[in-house]
């Protein structure tokens, strides 16, 4: 399932008598879900407080002293546009418009699988950057763009495009020259 995927989402308690207690039911979405080999899977949903939602936590019963813990059973659904139910098969994981990823993201894809990108880095690196910071002419493809990308960004990583400062700030408007650059160059 992609992030902001819309849930129809059924949260319950068993009972000793067998039954369930229904703590909630109502629509969610999904903020994000991982997994890796360290903290297993994970997965954030965000409840709605809406029509049919709620205004309390639907988890405010449950006994948070118990060491053992308490068994909770949470049921998900995907919603597709219609609102209907989403046949699970298709509510796979769909990737995020290349506009809406985070600049740290869109360099890496650029840098590593658009090969126009590349061979642009290497015609315009020359008219765009000082000559002692052109990148080697015996890198790889891949190797030149990534680093023509941290000289025009003016950054040792470009993992520092996403830092709230001014070197990251400055950075991410650099990022979005060389794209404004490369579109101008690509639309000839």
């Amino acid at each position: 399932m992609s992030q902001a995927q819309r849930l129809r989402i059924v949260i319950t308690k068993p009972e000793e008598t067998g039954e369930s207690s229904l703590l909630y039911h109502g629509e969610g979405i999904l903020l994000s879900w991982s997994d890796d080999c360290r903290l297993g899977m994970r997965l954030s949903l965000r409840l709605d407080s809406g029509p049919e939602g709620v205004d309390w936590h639907p988890l405010s019963g449950v006994d948070a002293d118990n060491n053992a813990g308490e068994v909770v059973m949470v049921t998900v659904w995907a919603i597709a546009d219609d609102e209907c139910l989403q046949d699970a098969r298709k509510a796979t994981r769909r990737s995020t418009p290349f506009y809406l990823l985070p600049p740290v993201k869109q360099s890496q894809i650029k840098c590593r699988l658009d090969e126009d990108f590349r061979k642009w880095t290497r015609l315009a690196a020359p008219g765009l950057l000082p000559a002692d910071e052109l990148p080697e002419d015996m890198l790889t493809p891949i190797q030149y763009a990534e680093q023509f990308v941290r000289a025009y960004c003016q950054v040792e990583s470009r993992s520092e495009m996403s830092h709230d400062t001014a070197t990251g700030f400055a950075a991410r408007e650099r990022w979005r020259e060389i794209m404004r650059m490369y579109d101008e160059h690509r639309r000839g």
